[in-house]
C-alpha cells in the first residue's frame, strides 16, 4: 500500500463518522479536539506494550507486534487530522520535505556550529537587499484590490489600515514569498563572498514565529534562486540578533538606513543599498549589489 492508497483508505473509513462535504469550521475544530485526545490515549497505549517503568521489573512482556499496532493507531488518527484540514498525500509529502529542510537548517546552524570565532562572517539583509520584496508586495496588492500603488510605503500612507493589515496576513500565508523576484547581483554577490572565504548569514525581520511557513518559504526561495549562505536568522531586531550571535562580524549589507546607522554606531562596517548620499565613515553607500563585488575586489 502506497501513501496515496493509505490516504484513500483512511478517508473512506472516516466518512462513516464525518460528512467531509458539509464540514464547517466549527466541525473541524470539534473533530480536531477529539482526534488529539484520541492520539494522546493511543500514545499511552504504546507505553503499555513495553516495560518502560524504571522502578518495576518485567511488568510487561515486550511485544513488537503490539507496539507496532499501537503506533499505527496513532498514525491513523493523525491521518484523520490531515484529511480534516485538506492535507492529501501530495501536500503531505511536500510539507514534510519543507519542514525537514527547516529542521535540518536549524540543526546545522545551532548544533553543528557552522560558524566559529575564527571565521570571516558577513550578514546580508533579505528583503529589498537580496529579494525584490517591496515591488512584489505592491504588485500582488494591486492585483488583489485593483489599485495602482507604486510602493508598499504608498499603500501604508493611504489610510487603509484594516485592508493593509488583512492583506499582510494573507500574503504571509499565501506562499507568495517564494515567488519574490531576486535582486540583480544577489546570486553573484553571495557566490563571490563564498569564494573569498566568508561565511554568509542571511538576516530577516520576517515574523516566522507567528507564521510558521515563513521559515520554509524563505529557505525554498534561497535554494530556488541559488543564493549561497551558511545560516539564516529571523528576529524583529535583526541587527541586534546578528551582533549578539556573531560579535566578530566583518560587515553587513543592508537597505534600511536606520538599521545601517545603528550597526555603524557600534563600529561595524555597513554597505548600504541606497540612492541617497550619506556621510558616515562606517557606511559605504552603493547603488547595486555588483558595486559591492567591485569594492571587495579592490580592497
Amino acid at each position: 500500500m502506497r501513501l496515496k492508497e493509505i490516504f484513500k483508505t483512511q478517508k473512506e473509513f472516516l466518512r462513516n463518522f464525518v460528512d467531509l462535504e458539509t464540514l464547517s469550521e466549527a466541525d473541524k475544530i470539534k473533530f480536531t479536539k477529539e482526534y488529539i485526545l484520541s492520539i494522546h490515549r493511543e500514545l499511552g497505549e504504546i507505553l503499555d506494550t513495553i516495560p518502560w517503568k524504571l522502578h518495576r521489573k518485567n511488568e510487561v512482556s515486550k511485544s513488537e507486534a503490539n507496539t507496532t499496532e499501537e503506533i499505527i493507531d496513532c498514525f491513523k488518527f493523525l491521518l484523520n487530522l490531515c484529511i480534516l484540514w485538506d492535507v492529501d498525500d501530495t501536500r503531505f509529502v511536500n510539507e514534510f520535505e519543507r519542514k525537514s529542510n527547516v529542521v535540518s537548517q536549524r540543526y546545522y546552524q545551532e548544533f553543528v556550529k557552522v560558524i566559529s570565532k575564527e571565521d570571516k562572517v558577513c550578514a546580508i539583509d533579505l528583503d529589498d537587499t537580496l529579494a525584490d520584496s517591496d515591488e512584489h508586495f505592491t504588485k500582488i496588492y494591486n492585483e488583489k484590490y485593483s489599485t495602482t500603488f507604486k510602493s508598499r510605503q504608498e499603500i501604508k500612507e493611504a489610510n487603509i489600515t484594516l485592508t493593509y493589515e488583512s492583506f499582510k496576513e494573507w500574503y504571509r500565508e499565501s506562499g507568495e514569498k517564494i515567488k519574490i523576484p531576486v535582486k540583480k547581483g544577489a546570486k553573484e554577490l553571495c557566490k563571490f563572498l563564498k569564494e573569498k572565504g566568508y561565511k554568509i548569514v542571511i538576516i530577516s525581520a520576517r515574523p516566522y514565529q507567528k507564521h510558521n511557513r515563513i521559515f520554509s518559504d524563505t529557505l525554498q526561495w534561497l535554494n530556488d534562486n541559488q543564493i549561497q549562505f551558511d545560516a539564516l536568522y529571523f528576529e524583529k531586531d535583526k541587527h541586534i540578533k546578528i551582533l549578539k550571535e556573531i560579535p566578530h562580524m566583518s560587515f553587513m549589507i543592508e537597505d534600511d538606513i536606520d538599521y545601517a546607522k545603528q550597526v555603524s554606531d557600534l563600529n561595524y562596517k555597513v554597505y548600504l543599498l541606497s540612492d541617497n548620499k550619506l556621510e558616515n565613515e562606517n557606511i559605504t553607500v552603493v547603488n547595486n549589489l555588483f558595486d559591492i563585488i567591485k569594492l571587495k575586489i579592490n580592497e
